[in-house]
């Protein structure tokens, strides 16, 4: 394992390549945690409004 460390020590070119993979990987990470967010906020917000125009119907009935 050390070995492999030190050739991309060797190499800024692959150092590089490496850290802009992480960087896309983090990217893709946070975007991913961003829509569960707002996937739940809308189930959510669906949900109440199922709610809503139940109670309503109740009333109505």
């Amino acid at each position: 394992n050390s070995t492999s460390s030190i050739s991309i020590d060797d190499n800024p070119q692959e150092n590089k390549r490496l850290t802009s993979k992480w960087l896309v990987i983090d990217e893709i990470s946070r975007l991913t945690e961003l829509t569960k967010r707002e996937t739940s906020t809308l189930t959510q917000t669906s949900h109440a409004l199922k709610c809503c125009s139940n109670d309503s119907h109740a009333a109505l009935s």
